[in-house]
């Protein structure tokens, strides 16, 4: 047993045994200077980052193979900014390939908003998580000048950003114009 795991603690003594067989020989029991306690002893836990703590440190799951970031990718098909008249529709994809297992998430964000269908009608997100490639795909299906923006393909691994303009188509402009000069 070691006598300086706590020696220095003021709320804590090692009380040394006589050597014995078994647990004896590797542990200490370790009395704690408090009143409510009333057992002789309680036991404590040595941790992996070396904390000897009252409380037992479970081991974290491992949640699948970590992923080589040096071996992704992720990319927005059509460049990093896009443009779109207004009215019409348009669909952001984003593929992430070199995964060698499904990601655990992937999804659209607007500004630092997530993106989800309930936003307004006409959106729908369909993505796929798969080893090798996957992919997200943003459908907007009547674009309005609103949806000019930052968006972002977020994953567990990497994010990629692409800017949305959407204008005002000539026709639109027009009737616009033509609507000032008649009022």
């Amino acid at each position: 047993p070691s006598k300086a795991a706590q020696a220095d603690s003021p709320y804590y003594d090692v009380v040394e045994r006589a050597p014995a067989s078994g647990f004896e020989q590797t542990h200490s029991v370790i009395k704690k200077h408090h009143m409510g306690v009333e057992k002789e002893g309680f036991s404590m836990f040595l941790h992996e980052d070396g904390c000897i703590c009252p409380k037992p440190q479970f081991a974290k799951h491992n949640k699948g193979p970590k992923q080589q970031k040096a071996d992704l990718s992720m990319t927005i098909p059509g460049g990093s900014i896009q443009y779109v008249s207004s009215g019409e529709g348009v669909m952001l994809e984003c593929l992430i390939s070199g995964l060698t297992s499904p990601p655990m998430s992937i999804y659209w964000e607007k500004g630092s908003k997530v993106m989800t269908v309930k936003e307004r009608s006409g959106v729908s997100i369909e993505t796929e998580k798969m080893a090798g490639v996957s992919r997200s795909s943003l459908y907007i299906g009547r674009t309005e000048l609103s949806d000019t923006g930052n968006y972002s393909c977020v994953s567990d691994a990497l994010t990629e950003a692409v800017l949305l303009v959407v204008t005002q188509d000539d026709e639109a402009q027009a009737s616009l114009a033509r609507s000032r000069v008649g009022s």
